[in-house]
């Protein structure tokens, strides 16, 4: 498969180029990835009703975790994880999630924005770390405004207010399935139209930054959020 760019361009400057060579694994081919000890797997489909999005902490705080600015049209849309095994690079901390990537249309990215948020939240651990998604319990989760107000306002069956569904359902249920799974599709209990995908966060807890992915046509296909796991491509 021939890439569009081996070292992609962005308008925001960034940290390292290491960042940058990273994000351009999203435009490989499996059997390209597979060589670099990487392995692309599906969590799932994600619903967008209103196509505001968050990614934030699976659990904690996700009541007032901020939207991206930039939105996306409403609708169905896949996700992927890309494992990293360690092995690779002859260290023994087995596969870790590297990357997550919410595939907004067909194309291979060639530039990439950072994704801002609606609250800034800058991180008073890091300096000059802009638009920070905080994780505090080793998983992350793509989800839709709307989804995420349904849980917060929902009372479950025995009316307890829907926090305890983020206690009891997805902390419980939902982080259980990914001891065994790097990623998985959750649908609400009371309302199966609308979801969230969850997946582990590269070491675990830590401050992560997500990127928009723009193809040759200056197309947005791609939403991704790295989780400082993967070194850059040698060929970058």
């Amino acid at each position: 498969m021939a890439f569009a760019t081996q070292n992609p361009t962005a308008r925001e400057s960034f940290p390292d180029s290491r960042i940058l060579s990273v994000l351009s694994n999203t435009g490989r081919s499996d059997g390209e990835l597979r060589e670099a000890g990487i392995v692309r797997a599906q969590a799932g489909r994600l619903a967008v009703p209103t196509g505001r999005l968050i990614l934030c902490d699976l659990t904690v705080d996700i009541a007032e975790a901020p939207s991206f600015v930039r939105t996306i049209d409403p609708g169905d849309y896949s996700v992927d994880v890309y494992l990293y095994d360690g092995s690779a690079e002859g260290r023994d901390w087995g596969t870790r999630v590297g990357l997550a990537e919410l595939k907004i249309a067909t194309g291979t990215p060639v530039r990439w924005d950072l994704a801002k948020l609606t609250d800034d939240g800058a991180s008073p651990w890091i300096e000059n770390f802009s638009h920070p998604i905080f994780i505090d319990s080793a998983k992350a989760c793509f989800i839709d405004v709307e989804t995420r107000d349904a849980i917060v306002a929902a009372q479950i069956d025995s009316g307890t207010p829907g926090k305890d569904y983020v206690l009891d359902v997805l902390h419980g249920s939902v982080a259980y399935a990914l001891l065994i799974v790097p990623a998985i599709a959750h649908q609400l209990r009371f309302d199966p139209k609308q979801n969230l995908v969850a997946f582990e966060t590269g070491f675990g807890d830590g401050t992560y930054r997500a990127f928009w992915g723009f193809d040759t046509e200056d197309r947005l296909v791609s939403l991704v959020v790295d989780f400082d796991v993967m070194p850059p491509r040698e060929d970058s």
